[in-house]
């Protein structure tokens, strides 16, 4: 296993995770706890939803491959 890229994600995670907070935190002037907590929530099933689809394609991708198609 690459740990170099493992340290990136890692990295990627912390940027996007300050970037959220300060857009959060700016946000929740005008909301309430329920509007920021149910924001957040569909931004991270939106995200899981990607990624579970990006994943789906790469599996798809490689037996297809596998199998000379």
């Amino acid at each position: 296993m690459n740990t170099g890229l493992g340290k990136l994600d890692m990295e990627v995670v912390d940027v996007l995770s300050s970037a959220i907070e300060e857009y959060v935190s700016n946000m929740s002037e005008d909301a309430t706890d329920f509007e920021v907590q149910l924001a957040i929530k569909n931004v991270l099933s939106k995200k899981e939803n990607e990624i579970a689809m990006k994943m789906q394609a790469a599996a798809l991708f490689s037996v297809l491959k596998k199998t000379g198609v």
